[in-house]
């Protein structure tokens, strides 16, 4: 029993000096990604402030899940609040008290938009840079009149504290926390996008769901515990086999073609409800032309 004993007390000892040491890693390796300082150059773009740029940049707000996560006044909320993996906040992102620095400039926007990144050149947490990093310089710069122009709203949020199991789900890169590492730097944008129904602008505005179908659009296992598996929308999957009208109800409606309404946590439908249907026969023809 002695023996026994000591072979317990040491194998808890070894497994606890083993958990510790984990911990550091997870603490160092989040500490070092969070204060990387990245070297990228800001590509200057015109911004206009006429109607019709506002409005297009209202719509790429809603579209791009910018409302989703900053709240419909742009002032900030809180995403999760999960005692197993930490708290995560939406910043306010507009000029009012808890909110950017006066001096936030459009360049400022625009470096956080095309490249993850804050003021101080660090990566922003939780956000999809590596979507809003291909829009064209004439989307760019819409988005960025729309945030320039935002109403000041005065709210003050907590920082967002991954703890130790979130910083953890960081290192083994099952929480795409850092913005900035997700991106090309290099990529230069197009000038524009025309709006027009075609598999181009389809590939353009479907970056958008490459962020849960993955890059190839075919979906696979969900990062999220608890979540059902991202299905296959390429034409090898779902949409191969729906009609346009019948995917133009999925992204409208939430409604499946066998009549389930889907989840808006597994599908943004209330996102994407807002697609014009130029947007959503585009995203259509793309999907579909995908072997």
């Amino acid at each position: 029993m002695k023996k026994l004993k000591k072979v317990l007390l040491y194998g808890s000892g070894v497994m606890l000096l083993l958990l510790l040491l984990a911990a550091m890693v997870f603490q160092v390796n989040f500490y070092w990604r969070a204060q990387k300082d990245y070297v990228v150059k800001v590509r200057p773009v015109e911004i206009t402030y006429t109607t019709e740029a506002i409005q297009q940049g209202r719509h790429l707000a809603v579209v791009k899940g910018c409302n989703d996560c900053h709240g419909q006044d742009m002032g900030g909320k809180a995403m999760l609040d999960d005692p197993a993996i930490g708290f995560v906040s939406a910043p306010n992102i507009t000029k009012g008290a808890g909110g950017l620095p006066a001096d936030y400039s459009e360049a400022d926007y625009v470096r956080a938009l095309r490249h993850g990144l804050g003021k101080d050149n660090k990566s922003l947490l939780i956000m999809p840079a590596h979507e809003t990093s291909k829009l064209s310089d004439k989307d760019v710069a819409a988005l960025v009149a729309y945030c320039m122009q935002l109403p000041p709203v005065n709210r003050t949020l907590p920082e967002s504290d991954f703890n130790m199991m979130g910083k953890a789900l960081t290192t083994f890169g099952l929480i795409p926390a850092f913005a900035a590492e997700g991106v090309d730097h290099t990529y230069i944008q197009p000038k524009e996008m025309l709006q027009e129904v075609s598999v181009k602008y389809g590939k353009y505005l479907a970056v958008s769901c490459s962020g849960c179908h993955k890059a190839d659009y075919k979906g696979g296992p969900s990062p999220v515990l608890g979540f059902p598996p991202i299905p296959n929308i390429s034409s090898t999957g779902r949409v191969g086999n729906w009609s346009k009208a019948q995917f133009a109800a999925v992204l409208k409606t939430g409604q499946l073609p066998d009549g389930r309404i889907m989840r808006n946590e597994d599908m943004p439908w209330k996102m994407t409800r807002h697609y014009t249907t130029e947007e959503v026969e585009s995203i259509y023809l793309y999907l579909r032309s995908l072997k």
